[in-house]
């Protein structure tokens, strides 16, 4: 299998929930591939689904502006994921109860 073949496969992977899978298969490309823009947003899909942030938010943070729309869609998704995943826990810098600015954290119904 190409390596496009490979991480295509990893993607499906992902999307069906079979993150440890879709690890295994970007693993097993060589390393000039692992860092290629479409293996990066698989992997920061599988973190967003494993809701490993502090890893994930490596990985997005090298999906630049100038990255083909759906690996920027990818880091994008993740990031909001990330925010919502923090509102919920009351994660936010702010105030003690977790409110930042007019309104934050709307996703918890306050």
């Amino acid at each position: 299998m190409t390596a496009a073949q490979l991480t295509d496969e990893a993607e499906g992977l992902a999307f069906l929930g079979l993150y440890d899978d879709a690890w295994g298969v970007l693993d097993n490309l060589t390393l000039p591939d692992q860092v290629k823009p479409a293996a990066r947003a698989v992997r920061v899909m599988v973190c967003q689904g494993w809701e490993r942030w502090e890893l994930g938010t490596e990985w997005a943070s090298q999906i630049g502006p100038t990255e083909e729309l759906p690996h920027r869609e990818a880091a994008g998704r993740f990031h909001l994921a990330h925010a919502l995943a923090q509102c919920a826990a009351g994660d936010l810098m702010g105030g003690a109860d977790g409110r930042v600015g007019n309104g934050a954290c709307l996703a918890r119904g306050e």
